[in-house]
């Protein structure tokens, strides 16, 4: 049998993980959102151009939907700017 105890802990540390990982999606989200907009580009156009749906450009902005490092990089690429630029921002630091 289990200890009680490892549950919890278990659970904790998940519990943890989960709002690292939702601090992290938020922090992308606003970064694109402030980068699109820093550059008058509609979602809808980012969208278009990074062959994707406006409605997961929001949910990204909104720090609702994941994305992946490939998906990132071609919304980069639209924004005309490098993996490195991106995350230098302070609010990953």
């Amino acid at each position: 049998m289990f200890p009680i105890g490892c549950f919890i802990k278990v659970n904790t540390k998940i519990d943890l993980h989960i709002k690292i990982m939702e601090n992290i999606k938020q922090k992308v989200g606003e970064r694109i959102r402030f980068l699109r907009n820093d550059k008058n580009i509609s979602q809808e156009e980012l969208a278009n151009s990074a062959g994707m749906a406006r409605g997961f450009i929001s949910g990204v902005e909104t720090g609702k939907r994941n994305i992946t490092v490939e998906t990132l990089g071609k919304i980069l690429v639209v924004l005309d700017l490098s993996y490195s630029k991106f995350f230098e921002h302070q609010s990953f630091n």
